[in-house]
């Protein structure tokens, strides 16, 4: 099942709320002056100076940690390499990388700033939103009850993005993990009346399946 379960989008150019941290995408080559506009002005200082320091670039899977000092607790600058070579499949790798990473620090959720993902187009918007709930995929109906693990619950869209595409992956996304499930039980449980059942929640949960 996919841990990712509370989603939300919210349109404003400055972040207002309280957020844990929030990830910033970043362009070899490209400034960053527009993705850190949402940012207070200590914010942005904080991580221009990191940039610098740290000699951050934005290439490919690079990526820059900054402690926030007002509403945005921590900034995660992501590196994606050259905007010119962006693709549907790039974001849907890269995301899942993003994802594994946030999940690392122990957190319950994460921000995106859909703007510096280019998440205003529908196949990046897509691609991007089933990475990331792929990467949240955890089967765990054989494991140890007492073995805590950290999975991310929340997902925050900061900007303006299309719901119904987020929607539309979150429900590609928990086809394709129901199908993980389904080959990840032993045969004695995965039965053909196993499978018929299955179905029957399935059609019976949508009521426009025919």
């Amino acid at each position: 099942m996919i841990s990712l379960k509370n989603i939300k989008i919210v349109n404003e150019n400055k972040i207002k709320s309280k957020i844990d941290i929030l990830i910033i995408g970043a362009f070899e080559g490209s400034g960053l002056n527009n993705a850190l506009e949402c940012l207070d002005d200590n914010d942005k200082k904080n991580v221009v100076l990191a940039c610098k320091t740290e000699n951050f670039k934005g290439s490919k899977s690079e990526h820059l940690s900054v402690y926030g000092s007002g509403n945005v607790k921590r900034i995660l600058l992501y590196g994606l390499g050259k905007l010119k070579r962006l693709t549907p499949d790039l974001l849907r790798s890269e995301s899942s990388k993003i994802f594994n990473c946030a999940n690392n620090r122990k957190l319950t959720g994460i921000s995106i700033l859909a703007s510096s993902f280019k998440l205003d187009k529908k196949t990046y918007l897509q691609a991007f939103t089933e990475g990331l709930f792929l990467a949240s995929y955890s089967f765990r109906d054989y494991k140890t009850k007492s073995e805590k693990i950290n999975k991310i619950k929340n997902l925050e869209f900061i900007g303006n993005v299309d719901k119904e595409i987020v929607e539309k992956s979150k429900a590609i996304s928990e086809g394709v993990c129901l199908s993980r499930d389904l080959g990840n039980h032993p045969a004695n449980i995965v039965t053909p009346t196993y499978l018929a059942e299955k179905a029957k929640n399935i059609a019976n949960a949508n009521k426009n399946m025919k």
